[in-house]
């Protein structure tokens, strides 16, 4: 069906103002940076944003293993790794174990 569509902006379906091929992460990177410039944000990234997202669901009391689908990550471990601190559950049950032990 798309084939059968008529090109109106040179060889490509999808082009950006530039007729090359772009992707929607790429003009989102674009888009963010403006936003970071003109609010003064140095060394802001749009990864931020998917820290943020992970952080508030394990928060939450999301499971860990659905936040790592939500990342796309290949292994549950991987998402372990960087977010196992923000489990309230797991920071509670060491606390936990630290106050018995030492009480």
């Amino acid at each position: 069906m798309l084939k059968a569509l008529p090109l109106r902006r040179g060889k490509y379906l999808f082009a950006g103002q530039s007729l090359r091929t772009e992707t929607v992460p790429e003009l989102w990177r674009q888009r963010l940076k403006r936003v970071f410039d003109a609010a003064g944000v140095e060394d802001a990234h749009p990864h931020r944003f998917r820290h943020t997202f992970a952080v508030e669901l394990l928060k939450a009391g999301v499971p860990m293993g659905d936040v790592s689908v939500l990342l796309g990550h290949s292994s549950i471990r991987i998402t372990e790794r960087h977010y196992a601190a923000w489990v309230p559950a797991r920071q509670s049950a060491l606390r936990a174990h630290v106050q018995r032990t030492w009480g």
